[in-house]
């Protein structure tokens, strides 16, 4: 249970901390007051979006920080494993604080026990602490698709167990189905295939494209292209080394060689750059041999850069067809090979998998038969159950039904369900989604949740306007059941009325206080004397109304 919550700068509440007790909570205000913030705030802290609009104004973050207690046995091993504690620890391992932060630059940081942890498992956990029921609720209820997920909720290890192996079975005869697909063609289509297949294949065995070859033709092309030039250049530059058309380098650098190595003998300095030149006049001469042995390599050649342009249009061709790549066209030629190779064994791979899809289609079937008639239990329990639920809640002549329909195999079986109701003795049953009456929904959601309730244990249930269309007596059976409800699981209620109010073990007040410089937004428990006050508000308008306070106790007092 929820048994500490801390709130701070969120919103219009700048600092609350609440202590909540175990039972039924009732959360009641002046309209405006800001009752849904406490509700957004505990929805904060099981994982719901948020957003930094939700910082106080002048803030630089909220926080808030949700401490649960006696909560170890709703989870897995490995989720709590997942947490950072150990399975078998106890004492304060027990103990679950959620806390989450909301900056004013719109990032969030969410924390169990103080360690960091992402919003997936933040949200995860969060699902299994508590369950919130609001106005989304109830139209989720009148969604027929949610149907289905409620009764596998409700079913329980049994009706899991049966899912499980349908699951596993549907997942291989699908994958059956889809190898079988590649394969569900006509002799005639086999045919065809295999011809474009050959003839791509032949079209790019025939060019023999090869990896790094087009980087090597356009190198070979450029310098095609540009050979007269470049003999010109190699001749200029050989020229001015070796002298052969007058002034040259070599020749120059000879007789200066000569001048500093004849002084060296007498000028020790000059040593070593004689040395210098002597390397330079070795690399020289080098390079002029160099030079020209590169002049003679480079020729242009009409009928080889002709080649080059021939080779480079047959592999754009084929690049156009099966890649942008060389590396693509080959990896399409594989692909192509291989695709040969199955067609080429596909009468005897189709014979063979059409056996196998025929048993694996019986089994499915099988399990799916299973699958239905544990739902069509359960199914016959959720209805019992509910129905017995409104009759408390004063719809005593009211009929619930599950039923079942056939559908194509989905992976949640082959059963389509839908929620019937008739709400007066003598009426055919109808489907729950055209229930209009805002009080019926609202039973017909609390009884539902109840018995949901029941079956998954969720520690902490959240009813939000669940009063809606409602009064009087209906009102006395609602805020009964809901600490019914309480004495399972710890149940917080918002509400307007006065009869749902004075049923809570435990009751917060909301209210808010403005000047003309801020409003802020204050939750605190109501002692007895506070409560008959708020109750008579409720009633009346006027907690002063002695009617009212007096009306008000023989509420209190004849409560649970």
């Amino acid at each position: 249970m929820l048994v500490r919550l801390e709130i701070t700068n969120f919103a219009l509440i700048e600092h609350v901390v609440l202590e909540t007790k175990p039972g039924f909570t009732v959360i009641t205000g002046e309209t405006g007051a800001g009752k849904s913030l406490l509700i957004g705030a505990i929805s904060a802290i099981i994982g719901a979006r948020v957003n930094k609009e939700l910082v106080k104004t002048g803030c630089d973050k909220a926080r808030i920080e949700g401490c649960f207690t006696g909560v170890k046995h709703h989870f897995s091993p490995e989720i709590w494993q997942d947490l950072g504690l150990d399975a078998d620890d106890e004492g304060d391992q027990e103990m679950l604080i959620l806390s989450r932060e909301i900056e004013a630059g719109g990032r969030t940081w969410c924390r169990i026990n103080g360690r960091i942890v992402t919003l997936s498992l933040f949200r995860k956990v969060g699902s299994v602490l508590a369950d919130i029921h609001g106005q989304n609720e109830n139209q989720a209820l009148f969604d027929v698709s949610s149907h289905l997920p409620m009764l596998d909720l409700f079913g329980g290890p049994d009706l899991q167990k049966a899912l499980s192996a349908w699951q596993e079975q549907w997942e291989a005869w699908r994958c059956t189905r889809q190898k079988l697909a590649k394969y569900g063609l006509t002799e005639a289509e086999r045919s065809r295939e295999l011809d474009l297949l050959q003839y791509q294949i032949n079209e790019i065995r025939t060019v023999a494209p090869k990896k790094g070859e087009e980087i090597k033709l356009q190198k070979h092309r450029d310098l095609q292209i540009h050979a007269e030039r470049i003999s010109q250049d190699l001749a200029a530059a050989a020229g001015l080394l070796e002298g052969e058309s007058g002034a040259n380098i070599l020749d120059p650098l000879a007789e200066a060689i000569d001048h500093v190595t004849r002084i060296s003998t007498r000028l020790e300095k000059a040593t070593p750059i004689a040395e210098q030149m002597l390397t330079a006049q070795t690399l020289l001469t080098e390079a002029a041999g160099g030079i020209r042995d590169l002049e003679e390599q480079v020729e242009y050649n009409p009928a080889l850069l002709e080649k080059i342009d021939v080779r480079l249009d047959k592999l754009t061709r084929i690049k156009k067809k099966y890649g942008q790549t060389i590396e693509e066209i080959l990896t399409f030629a594989e692909e192509a090979e291989a695709r040969v190779n199955e067609l080429s064994q596909s009468e005897e791979h189709v014979a063979q998998l059409t056996v196998e899809l025929a048993a694996q289609e019986k089994l499915l079937r099988k399990r799916g038969d299973e699958l239905t008639s544990v739902r069509q239990a359960a199914g016959l329990r959720l209805a019992a159950g509910i129905g017995a639920e409104l009759t408390e809640l004063g719809m005593p002549g009211v009929k619930f039904e599950v039923a079942f329909a056939e559908q194509s195999p989905t992976e949640s079986g082959l059963d389509a369900v839908e929620f019937l109701i008739s709400t007066n003795p003598g009426e055919p049953l109808k489907p729950l989604v055209k229930i209009a009456s805002g009080g019926e929904a609202a039973r017909i959601m609390l009884a539902v949740k109840t018995v949901l309730a029941v079956a998954d244990g969720t520690p902490l249930l959240i009813f939000d306007e669940v009063d809606a269309g409602i009064s009087g007596r209906t009102s006395e059976l609602v805020g009964a059941k809901l600490a019914q409800l309480g004495q399972l699981s710890q149940v917080f209620c918002v509400t307007h009325t006065a009869q749902i109010a004075a049923m809570a073990d435990q009751q917060l007040m909301i209210a808010k206080q403005s000047d003309d410089q801020h409003t802020a937004t204050y939750i605190y428990e109501l002692n007895e004397v506070e409560r008959i006050d708020e109750i008579a508000r409720l009633l009346s308008g006027d907690q002063a109304a002695e009617y009212a306070r007096e009306l008000a106790g023989k509420l209190l007092a004849r409560s649970p």
